[in-house]
Order: structure tokens, then sequence, then C-alpha cells
């Protein structure tokens, strides 16, 4: 059976205003909970994973060190979050599906497209493999906190998005060669739609680079076409979270990183 993915919910809204008084699972790391923990004085956290590692045996050690009895029976009164990079939303997705709860990611910096993607990176023998589990139902976007992430990481996503350069010319050539595998077939409107997002995203890559809060929701908005575009012509390969890599590869290869 063909799935559909959805892009989540998302709410540009600062932190500090958010109020929610289920009882939250926190997915997070020392320093993105450093930089916002003032803020988020509305949420009740009642367990916190503090995630390093992007392993399934790492994450399942992890989740067995909380009270999932309480999680489990609670339902819809308890919920997951995520504040911080790719490698809490990866984590919370994995943990949410497991617990079979909502999730909430807030994320601290536009470094990845894996805040709104419906699976989760883990690394094995030096290369990254992509398992299924969800995107989160609701993703909430505070431009001033991404806007003051370090410079190096404020808008990494964008290499997400300019992937699709390297990514439209493979799957073009490779189809020009007749070497497209089934299911991979060239769809021209798709190539077409690509390239107007890759164009959107360096339009903004100068301002989202520099904190500017138009430049940073124009990048969040080309990573949701791309993901959407993806999730829209179901194409994306099980390994991949770009569009266009994902068209260029055959079965499960890992992508080195």
């Amino acid at each position: 059976m063909k799935k559909f993915w959805n892009l989540p919910v998302v709410e540009l809204l600062p932190f500090s205003e958010i109020e929610d008084k289920r009882e939250i699972l926190l997915v997070t790391s020392t320093p993105a909970w450093n930089a916002v923990k003032e803020k988020l004085r509305g949420l009740n956290f009642v367990e916190t994973i503090e995630v390093t590692e992007a392993t399934t045996e790492n994450w399942d050690a992890l989740l067995a060190t909380v009270d999932d009895g309480r999680w489990t029976v609670n339902g819809q009164s308890s919920a997951v979050y995520a504040v911080g990079g790719g490698l809490t939303a990866d984590a919370a997705k994995y943990f949410a599906v497991k617990l079979g709860l909502p999730l909430v990611v807030m994320p601290t910096a536009l470094s990845v497209d894996a805040y709104i993607t419906a699976a989760s990176g883990i690394r094995r023998d030096g290369c990254v493999y992509y398992i299924e589990t969800k995107p989160p139902e609701n993703l909430i976007l505070d431009l001033d906190v991404i806007a003051a992430a370090p410079a190096w990481i404020r808008a990494a996503g964008i290499t997400d998005v300019m992937s699709i350069a390297t990514g439209c010319w493979d799957w073009k050539f490779a189809h020009e060669k007749g070497k497209n595998p089934p299911g991979m077939e060239f769809i021209p409107w798709v190539y077409d739609n690509a390239q107007s997002i890759l164009d959107g995203v360096l339009d903004c890559a100068e301002a989202a680079g520099h904190g500017d809060r138009d430049g940073l929701k124009t990048l969040y908005d080309c990573l949701a076409l791309e993901v959407q575009l993806c999730n829209s012509s179901n194409r994306q390969d099980a390994q991949e979270s770009t569009i266009l890599l994902s068209k260029t590869r055959t079965g499960l290869r890992p992508r080195a990183h």
C-alpha cells in the first residue's frame, strides 16, 4: 500500500507564548535546551530524554529509561516535544511512533528538512540510512530563536534544498541514457517544480544566512515545498530525505556523510 504523508500544522509563534498542560516527554540536546529553556515555562515537561546518537539501539535504550506505562496509558493527555535540531527531531519521531503519541517539533535552527519529513535518519557503518517514522502533528517556528542560532547552523537547511541542483542533473541525465530504474521514471512536471524551489532557496540564501526573518520564512517554505513535492509524487526513496537525490539511487543504498 502506498502512503502519502502530510506536512505538519505550522504555527509562527514565540516559544514564550506556548502553553500546553498535557504531560510532555521532552526530547532535546543540552545546547538547544540551554538556549531556549527560559522561554518554555508554559509547558508541562514530566520527563526528558537527551539525544546524542543517531542509532535505533541508542534510542531504544533511552526509551527504556522513561516510564512508558505513563505515556501509553495517558494517550491524548500526553505528547512528545522535540526542542533542538535534526537529531532531536529524528529521535522524537521515533519515540512518538513507539509510544503512539502526538508530536510537536520546535526547531532551534533551520538546519535540515527532518523537522517535517516522515523518516528518521540513523547512522550505521559510516553511512546514513532512513527509516519510516512519521511527520510531527505540529511544528512551531519562533523566527527570533532561529535567527539567534549560531551562523554555521542557523540556515544550513539550504543545503538540503540545493541538493536539487545535482539531483535534477543526475535524474535527467539518467533518463536520457535510459538508466532510471522502474519506479524512478523522469517526470517533467516534478523536475520543473523542483527547479522553481531551487530558484526560491537561492533567492533567500543570503538573507536567511544573516538571520533575516523573511529570509528564514522563505527558507522554511522552500523546505516544505521540497518535502511536499516528494510526498505528492510518491517518489521518496526509503534511504533519502530529499526529493531529487532519491531519484538518482536505487534500492536501499546508503548515503555516506
